[in-house]
């Protein structure tokens, strides 16, 4: 699947709009506001919220074992890169917990609109 095709089959799971879902990533990635990464059949989405802070969106068709080996790939990345801390809206205990057995530090927020934060 295209990142593409895997970000409309999550939003359309979810019940969302997917064309202005699809819309506003473009506008995002256009404009530089945000940027994907891609492997197997998983999509990370990271909104610029500047000075490093990025908040994450994770969209995936992969199964629970390639789920685990995508993660590995997103969070080595990021690690090369210039984030300096993830925030999210978990809404899926589970992928904080695979997280965290993949050694990534994850806390509370010290931002309001999110509820975990992972500083690599």
């Amino acid at each position: 699947m295209t990142p593409s095709e895997i970000i409309g089959a999550e939003v359309e799971k979810q019940g969302g709009d997917v064309d202005q879902f699809k819309q506003t990533v473009m506008y995002m990635l256009k404009n530089n506001l945000a940027f994907l990464l891609h492997t197997n059949q998983s999509v990370l989405l990271l909104k610029q919220l500047g000075d490093g802070d990025v908040e994450s969106h994770l969209f995936t068709q992969d199964s629970t074992s390639t789920l685990f080996k995508s993660l590995q790939f997103f969070i080595e990345k990021i690690r090369n890169s210039e984030v300096r801390a993830i925030y999210g809206k978990a809404t899926n205990q589970q992928i904080i917990e695979a997280l965290k057995r993949l050694g990534v530090t994850v806390e509370q927020s010290d931002r309001e609109e999110y509820n975990w934060k992972a500083t690599v």
